[in-house]
């Protein structure tokens, strides 16, 4: 697992102005022979710019009005140039000269420069024993392996600190390959760098720290983030990554209070990644490298991790690159996925193939925010990433036509860019370059001076480079070019939005967005919205806007170095769903639903088993049940729901019981649903409406007896004979009373009660039996709710019925 040194460079500028227009003309400064891959901000006025040439291709160094030659037998040649703001050179010197004396030189290679406030350069890497560094002097040797080294010197080129470290194996002279792959300091001169280490533990100043795998033989890369004192004395030695697999520290930044940001990958599938005392297993992975940030306090101690994730398991990778923290201890990361990406725990989706990502982290390590640019380019690497108070600039390689930061887009067949954020997430600049006649310009690193504008670097390999208007020749392979971006006046872009509808248009529908631009012809346009998806963001002119929310709608043009654009935004109203209004029904009654009808639109009536038809716009309402209902209108991906509550209200159903004394007979009411009632007592006397009237009856007899209820929805009678037949003058015996219990009801009779049955509304016995005693209890908790049968049949043959609801 190792970070593409195809490095070539390219210096831009960038004057962040407003978003609403600015004009920023590029100018070719420097172009010369030598490959320049990384930039750093020094300090006022000073910027440091650092890269390679080679002897055999390239012979020698040019910057004018400086020349450097390497030295004698050395192949490659590591070189710094001190620049002012304007990117003229104050000094250009060699820093490190490799050569090789017989074996594997290809792993001899630069990684990553520095440069702090106090005039220091910092460059780290790695080389072999079969390679020699001027000036190093190292007494660490491992035949035919990698070591890792760091040195650091003055703007004039003096070497003041050389130091090399490795990873070894317990009890054995065996040596590994290990690369130190990053390099930062803070502001008391601590320099942090991170290794990338296949051995069991890492040796540096004679101090040591075990690799996640320990006593055991490696072979596969571990992470150790090494801090020296400016005396290059070790401060603190960490190790972090997971056991049997590829791990690598890609980037790491310091700040003010001497916190620490790290960043990097690990090639693997559930593993296990150790920071200090957090631990994350991450997700299986079938294809390879997921990406990690994470802090350290000012003592080299982890604070949090933050794992990047893959979404599919059979997916591609996700890279983190870049890290940078600020002084407040926020910490940001840049790097890449594809598609679909897990940001500790929350699922970021993009609409593109590949994309540049833009994250932010707080204090705790929770992500605030993840923005994204479509660069379309599988294993994007090298991605930069420089801050400065508050801005960031990120570069890198591209290879689309749908270039698109946000509302910024650039377009057709770019091949690096370079974008620059505020702290928010909001693009404040873009730039991309082309290839023309097969220069293939790729960009290094970039930074950003204390006045904000922002410089990059880069290298073209023939052909032409264009980074519009400016068309910069590049005579031969890996050769350098500096370009700067200064403010310019404007050149008359102008564009103006016309919508051919409506400002607020109804969801399901759309309205066409017209640009006006002038000049007319030349300029070209990029779409963006923020809750609405452009399939083509730089190739439509006139947009067809069928947004599903409120959305805002930005087209900027880009002409020959300046950017204008205009914005309107469209209030989308929810589509029209009504399902009618809430209503009551008697029990058995149908009730038509008359829901809304929309062109192209489909209907859903929920729940679906109390309608006639689930899926049309007029159905019925078929149970004898209360109901809300949901009537959804759906169009275009569009949906809405109304709610309708249907009260059904049950007919009254009549019951009641008596009780006696001789003649004289109370009458209990047990109807149910029932308004109001009506006695009739079966002996010619007056009706009566009382709840539970008492009747007195002149002569022995049997008295048909009717309970009459009454609601809105209809009436119920019940009529039972009462037996005073056999009433003497000293007792009567109430022949039946029936009441109604918690869990049922209860019969009561003078005597046996003889054989019964329970029937429902179909006459479907559910229970029949004998009761000998006097009582029977019926339980009808396991019973759906609705009206039964209780048929009582007594010795002498007499049947009675009595009506039960539930």
């Amino acid at each position: 697992m190792k970070k593409n040194l195809f490095f070539l460079v390219l210096i831009i500028a960038l004057s962040l102005a407003g978003f609403s227009q600015n004009c920023l003309t590029p100018g070719n400064l420097l172009s010369g022979k030598g490959t320049t891959q990384f930039m750093k901000y020094m300090s006022p006025n000073r910027i440091v710019v650092g890269g390679v040439y080679y002897t055999a291709s390239q012979g020698n160094m040019t910057m004018p009005p400086f020349t450097l030659t390497p030295r004698s037998g050395d192949l490659l040649t590591v070189f710094a140039a001190v620049l002012d703001s304007n990117l003229s050179p104050i000094h250009v010197f060699n820093v490190i000269g490799f050569s090789e004396t017989g074996g594997a030189f290809n792993d001899t290679r630069v990684w990553d420069m520095h440069a702090d406030a106090s005039g220091n350069i910092y460059f780290c890497g790695s080389y072999t024993q079969d390679t020699l560094l001027s000036y190093f002097n190292d007494t660490i040797i491992s035949d035919s392996y990698q070591e890792a080294f760091i040195i650091r010197c003055d703007t004039l080129g003096n070497t003041n600190l050389l130091k090399s470290c490795g990873t070894r194996q317990w009890n054995t002279n065996y040596k590994f390959e290990d690369r130190a792959q990053s390099i930062c300091s803070d502001i008391q001169g601590n320099i942090i760098f991170t290794v990338s280490g296949e051995g069991s533990y890492l040796q540096m100043n004679n101090d040591t720290a075990n690799s996640t795998t320990s006593f055991s033989s490696v072979s596969y890369s571990d992470i150790f983030i090494v801090s020296l004192y400016p005396n290059g004395n070790t401060r603190w030695i960490r190790n972090c990554g997971t056991a049997g697999k590829d791990d690598a520290a890609y980037d790491v930044d310091v700040n003010a209070k001497g916190e620490v940001s790290v960043c990097g990958g690990l090639n693997g599938s559930n593993s296990v990644f150790h920071f200090g005392q957090l631990v994350h297993t991450f997700k299986y992975s079938q294809y390879g490298l997921q990406g990690f940030v994470g802090k350290l306090d000012s003592s080299g101690v982890p604070v949090w991790l933050s794992p990047i994730e893959v979404y599919y398991p059979s997916g591609p990778d996700v890279g983190a690159y870049a890290t940078a923290i600020d002084d407040s201890g926020y910490v940001y990361s840049s790097g890449y996925f594809d598609a679909w990406a897990i940001f500790n725990g929350d699922t970021i989706r993009s609409l593109f193939s590949t994309n540049n990502y833009f994250s932010k982290y707080n204090l705790n390590g929770q992500t605030e925010f993840v923005k994204l640019g479509n660069i379309d380019t599988f294993y994007p690497y090298p991605i930069y990433m420089d801050e400065n108070q508050g801005k960031f600039l990120i570069t890198g390689q591209t290879f689309t036509n749908q270039l698109t930061f946000q509302q910024y887009g650039q377009c057709c067949s770019m091949e690096a860019y370079a974008v620059v954020y505020d702290k928010h997430g909001t693009v404040q600049w873009l730039r991309g370059a082309k290839s023309v006649n097969s220069s293939n310009p790729y960009f290094g690193m970039g930074c950003l001076n204390e006045n904000g504008t922002a410089y990059v670097c880069g290298t073209g390999s023939g052909g032409t480079v264009e980074i519009a208007p400016l068309q910069i020749p590049i005579n031969a392979n890996n050769q350098y070019f500096v370009v700067k971006f200064s403010s310019a006046s404007s050149n008359g872009l102008s564009i103006s939005i016309t919508n051919s509808g409506n400002d607020t248009i109804t969801c399901g529908t759309s309205t066409f967005l017209t640009p006006s631009l002038v000049p007319s012809n030349g300029p070209r346009i990029t779409w963006w919205a923020d809750f609405d998806s452009i399939a083509s963001p730089n190739f439509t002119v006139n947009l067809n806007a069928s947004p599903k929310m409120n959305s805002l709608y930005i087209a900027t043009a880009f002409y020959n170095g300046c950017v204008a654009s205009d914005s309107i935004r469209i209030v989308v109203d929810a589509l029209p769903a009504f399902a009618g209004n809430d209503t009551c029904i008697c029990s058995g009654q149908p009730l038509t639903l008359n829901g809304n009808v929309l062109f192209g639109a489909s209907y859903q009536w929920i729940p679906a088993n109390v309608v006639s038809s689930a899926n049309t716009a007029q159905s019925t309402y078929s149970s004898n049940q209360s109901s809300v209902l949901q009537y959804k209108v759906s169009k275009s991906g569009c949906s809405s729901i109304d709610t309708l509550a249907v009260v059904v209200s049950p007919l009254p159903l009549a019951a009641y019981s008596y009780s006696s004394t001789l003649l004289n007979l109370t009458f209990l009411s047990s109807s149910l649903y029932a308004d109001s009632v009506s006695w009739s007592f079966g002996d010619q006397s007056a009706p009566s409406n009382l709840l539970n009237p008492t009747h007195t009856y002149l002569q022995n007899g049997l008295y048909n007896v009717c309970l009459h209820a009454f609601n809105s929805c209809g009436q119920d009678s019940l009529c039972q004979i009462v037996n005073l037949s056999n009433v003497g003058i000293a007792e009567l015996v109430a022949e039946q009373s029936l009441r109604r219990t918690q869990n049922g009801y209860t019969v009561i009779k003078a005597g046996s009660l003889g054989s019964f049955a329970l029937l429902d509304i179909s006459g479907r016995v559910l229970i029949n039996g004998y009761e000998a005693s006097s009582e029977l209890n019926l339980n009808l908790t396991s019973f759906v709710q609705g009206c039964y049968l209780l048929k009582l049949k007594s010795d002498d043959e007499h049947i009675t019925l009595h009506k039960l609801l539930w």
